[in-house]
């Protein structure tokens, strides 16, 4: 897999517009929770409801970025308005 780095705090970001640069194909859980801003529990959620398909490498889990873009234009990323 080219381009993954394995470092959880690696910054990433996904341009929605113009893909100019490196732009990583896949993303691990903490990478996708830094440029979504929900936890990684919370992606890992929306992954076992079937909302955000992800890839295994073994143990470790993948998402990509198209898929990751999907889900967040598609209001996956957006905060729950239910009061607690």
């Amino acid at each position: 897999m080219r381009g993954i780095q394995r470092h959880a705090c690696f910054p990433v970001e996904i341009s929605m517009s113009a893909n100019t640069g490196f732009q990583p194909e896949y993303l691990s859980l903490a990478q996708a929770a830094v440029i979504t801003g929900v936890s990684a529990k919370t992606l890992r959620r929306a992954i076992k409801a079937k909302r955000l398909h992800c890839y295994y490498v073994g143990r470790l889990v993948r998402i990509a970025a198209v898929e990751l873009r999907r889900w967040i234009e598609s209001g996956g990323a957006a905060p729950d308005a239910s009061p607690r």
